[in-house]
């Protein structure tokens, strides 16, 4: 069986990893969620693209450890290397991975896929399970060797004894938590990937504008090539060109993704659509009349 690629998981040749990465970086609910973890837990949430495993997490973030900041200007290529193998672990066994590194210090990495096809990883960590002690920072003059003279041991030790603590079974419950988000970000990777892109036609737009303010109604290609201001033959080969979609599979997955956050909803089985109830309407996943 051939692995799974792009195209597989978006449907489009339109877009590529890196890309899909830089939108999950800028949407609000990644946002919201690093925003959050960070302050409940003190601890930086980063979110690294399969594209650029290279990139060092949590640089310039305001959780980023001193320690780890110094550690990582102090030996560069080194730390980079470490990183890079720790992620090709992640990648080899598919699942979240917790990695004990320089003096005890904790680092995870949960994978985030959409329909089989590894987009990236949620990073955290740089925290210990046990309280920093003398003996755990010889283990880490120890670990450095020689390349102990790179660094500002005062500076060093000070950033040692600073760097956030959270017991084992607490730690582990937090992974968990961003296992979970891992999966409610797969999800919200297919609508990012259905909202416009900037260098769309003019007409496409119109019509997805159209498609998303009539979702509950019967969509034909008719009605929405008319509503974009161009023949019914131009436009499917517009919208396919630019999508990489046809026009039925386009309002089929927007519905799809409405049916799964409606069905999320605790209030939903107290006040179902009427668009849903008491069975969907047979054009509502993707079969226009």
């Amino acid at each position: 069986m051939n692995a799974p690629t792009l195209n597989t998981f978006v449907g489009t040749p339109h877009y590529n990893l890196r890309e899909i990465a830089d939108r999950i970086l800028h949407c609000e609910l990644f946002r919201n969620f690093q925003k959050g973890f960070a302050a409940a837990t003190g601890l930086p949430l980063d979110f690294v693209g399969t594209d650029d495993c290279l990139r060092m997490p949590y640089v310039g973030h305001d959780n980023e450890s001193d320690f780890c900041r110094l550690l990582r200007e102090g030996t560069g290529n080194a730390w980079e290397t470490a990183n890079a193998i720790f992620l090709t672990r992640v990648q080899q066994d598919r699942e979240a991975q917790t990695l004990t590194t320089i003096g005890g210090l904790r680092e995870s990495a949960v994978p985030v896929r959409c329909r089989n096809v590894t987009v990236g990883y949620l990073r955290t960590g740089q925290a210990l399970v046990s309280q920093p002690s003398e003996a755990g920072f010889s283990q880490v003059m120890e670990q450095l060797s020689a390349r102990r003279g790179l660094f500002d041991l005062v500076s060093l030790r000070e950033a040692y004894f600073e760097i956030p603590v959270i017991p084992l079974n607490r730690y582990s419950g937090l992974v968990e938590i961003v296992r979970v988000f891992s999966v409610q970000l797969e999800e919200h990777i297919n609508r990012l990937m259905l909202m416009k892109r900037p260098e769309e036609p003019e007409a496409v737009r119109h019509a997805k504008k159209f498609i998303v303010e009539n979702l509950d109604e019967a969509l034909t290609l008719d009605n929405v090539a008319s509503h974009a201001g161009i023949s019914s033959f131009y436009f499917c080969r517009l919208f396919k060109s630019a999508t990489g979609m046809t026009l039925t599979e386009f309002v089929g997955r927007l519905r799809i993704e409405k049916a799964k956050q409606l069905m999320l909803n605790p209030q939903f089985s107290r006040s179902p659509s009427p668009v849903l109830a008491p069975v969907a309407p047979p054009w509502w996943f993707g079969r226009s009349p």
